[in-house]
């Protein structure tokens, strides 16, 4: 189980259970839930539940949309605040690691950085992606990375010689967007 602090509209736990459906390459069925607190007790305000599909090792709560209250992050989806799905990143699977934060500051809004995990031999189709972390829109897609299992966002860094586009692991990106320029 995973728990994170939130803000959804006043102090609120937000908890993460992850249950294994079928065998060794099943599916995983998510619950979520919000939990409100008053300064004594914890209510339970919303539970989401995704049946099928796929999940991240991590949890994030950010404000995806700006809109004042946070939203639950998964590395391939996010819950709205109300606990309504908001995106599914568009062919993601399942991951190890995901970043989410202003990598880019030149574009407005935030961005997410996730990486995928390999599992039993089955390949995805894009190892990493970085999306826009209000939509779930992919802006780039990579190739397959030497080791993805320490990729991280560059973009962070400030003083990194990397446009915040290209991961660490030398990876190339496969997009039909323009390269940025070195800085």
């Amino acid at each position: 189980m995973l728990r994170a602090p939130g803000a959804l509209d006043q102090p609120s736990l937000i908890t993460k259970q992850v249950v294994r459906i079928g065998a060794k390459r099943g599916d995983f069925r998510v619950l979520l839930a919000a939990w409100d607190f008053d300064g004594r007790d914890l209510t339970r305000r919303w539970t989401f539940v995704k049946a099928e599909g796929t999940s991240f090792h991590q949890l994030r709560i950010v404000d995806v949309d700006q809109d004042g209250r946070d939203d639950i992050a998964d590395g391939n989806y996010v819950v709205d605040s109300d606990g309504t799905l908001r995106y599914v990143v568009e062919g993601a699977v399942h991951g190890g690691r995901f970043h989410i934060g202003d990598l880019d500051p030149s574009r407005r809004g935030l961005e997410g950085y996730a990486i995928q995990q390999t599992e039993g031999g089955v390949f995805t189709g894009f190892p990493w992606y970085y999306y826009d972390a209000a939509t779930g829109e992919r802006l780039i897609t990579g190739a397959r990375c030497r080791s993805t299992a320490t990729s991280s966002a560059t973009g962070a860094r400030s003083t990194s010689p990397r446009p915040p586009t290209t991961p660490r692991c030398g990876c190339s990106p496969r997009t039909s967007r323009p390269a940025l320029p070195r800085r």
